[in-house]
């Protein structure tokens, strides 16, 4: 019995050794230039699912480098896993099979299981779904209690919840995080990628009689989203000078955008403008979306790559229908449900009654008033028929929600909605009924 304990001692010890060995050598073999391009292309992805779920962007580019050896791992390269996404019982999509840390009853290393993604992007989103999935709020759920900005207790908030075997994964992570000053990351806001991208040239006021200063062309950088690329607008873009640096036909760039009317259209500054026609049906994980404040069916469709003719028919809506905030928008699919619109919603709510004055379907409209003018958003207000007692809405808990997210859908906090609810932690689940302000 002793000698079968010594044995197993050694195993442990020396598959830990094997691990640590592993993880170190991945760590070492890329360069620092490598993992600073690998951050610049996926911090944007990192800051905007921060804010959707509460992970921190610092945490997510460090795992990524880690675990993908800043993208050049055979997991990331073939499979588009950064993450070591495991397949699990419930995985239905693509997997790839490569030997990692499991071992089978005669301790003989065998092939695991990994998920396999369409685009880096979608391993991203997966592992939003991951941490927060509700099925594994026992593990990770005491995570979401913490700060975005508490790298250092995410790290060992992970270890500690088993996400990888390595008994120095917390410190690496910290590492990292420290070396390329990732946790500025943790203070941004996904629009300050898109005001980086569009910021015009400042005006360089120089004598008159001195030679101009050469222009400096803002170069566009292709993007994926349900692996249909696209760039971002700049301030004066146009589908025809879009077409023109990128090498399409300005016609094909019209068709691939709904909402394009003409070459030589003015587009807003940050605007999507897809260089390949979207796809019938969101291929990530995610199954629906939920509506937010003033978002349209179009933004949806440009949020997902997803073709706004198939995003009506797969929810049962008239084209230009407006759906309501907390509303569920199948992506896939078809929408077991009817989705309240502006125009079937009943009088009483606010949102439908913003309707009833003549002038509110005009967002440009405006009226004077003894203090100046109003806008749109403040005479949605003084429209309001809803009781002055009712300063809160239900919302029913959906399949992946999570605290977090509800509270940056509707502008409310976490300890808000905690308090307002009643609820000791950040747990919920979903058909879970929560007041919201």
């Amino acid at each position: 019995m002793k000698y079968i304990k010594h044995s197993l001692s050694r195993f442990i010890l020396r598959a830990g050794l094997l691990s640590l060995i592993l993880a170190w050598g991945s760590h070492q073999e890329v360069s620092g230039q490598d993992r600073a391009a690998y951050i610049e292309r996926f911090s944007a992805i990192a800051v905007s699912e921060m804010h959707r779920t509460g992970i921190p962007a610092s945490i997510k580019l460090a795992q990524g480098i880690l675990e993908s050896n800043a993208g050049s791992s055979e997991l990331a390269k073939k499979a588009n896993n950064h993450f070591g996404l495991k397949c699990g019982s419930a995985w239905k999509g693509s997997k790839m099979y490569r030997k990692d840390d499991e071992y089978n009853h005669h301790g003989k290393l065998v092939n695991s299981c990994f998920r396999t993604f369409s685009s880096a992007e979608e391993s991203y989103t997966a592992h939003s779904e991951f941490l927060t999935d509700p099925a594994k709020a026992y593990r990770y759920g005491r995570l979401f209690k913490l700060s975005s900005a508490d790298y250092k207790g995410w790290a060992h908030g992970l270890k500690r919840a088993g996400y990888a075997t390595n008994p120095r994964y917390a410190h690496l992570l910290i590492k990292i995080i420290e070396d390329y000053r990732l946790y500025e990351y943790d203070k941004m806001s996904p629009e300050s990628f898109e005001e980086d991208l569009i910021a015009e040239e400042q005006p360089v006021l120089n004598d008159p009689s001195a030679p101009a200063a050469p222009a400096v062309s803002r170069i566009l950088k292709v993007q994926y989203e349900n692996d249909v690329p696209f760039v971002i607008a700049r301030a004066g873009d146009t589908p025809s000078k879009i077409g023109y640096e990128m090498d399409l036909p300005s016609n094909r760039v019209v068709q691939c955008n709904e909402g394009f009317n003409h070459k030589h259209q003015k587009l807003a500054p940050g605007q999507r403008v897809y260089l390949k026609k979207k796809k019938s049906r969101y291929k990530g994980s995610r199954r629906y979306h939920v509506v937010r404040d003033g978002e349209t069916m179009q933004d949806i469709s440009d949020r997902y790559a997803v073709r706004l003719d198939k995003l009506y028919k797969r929810n049962r809506l008239n084209p230009g229908a407006i759906p309501l905030p907390g509303q569920r928008i199948y992506l896939q699919g078809n929408n077991p449900s009817s989705v309240r619109t502006m125009d079937s919603a009943p009088a009483t709510d606010t949102r439908q009654a913003m309707f009833l004055w003549d002038e509110a379907v005009k967002p440009e409209a405006q009226e004077s008033t003894e203090s100046g003018k109003v806008t749109f958003r403040e005479k949605i207000q003084f429209v309001s028929t809803e009781p002055e007692t009712s300063d809160y809405i239900e919302y029913i808990v959906q399949p992946k929600d999570t605290l977090y997210g509800i509270a940056k859908l509707y502008g409310t906090s976490v300890d808000m909605l905690k308090n307002l609810n009643n609820l000791d932690t950040a747990n919920i689940h979903p058909g879970q009924v929560l007041k919201v302000q």
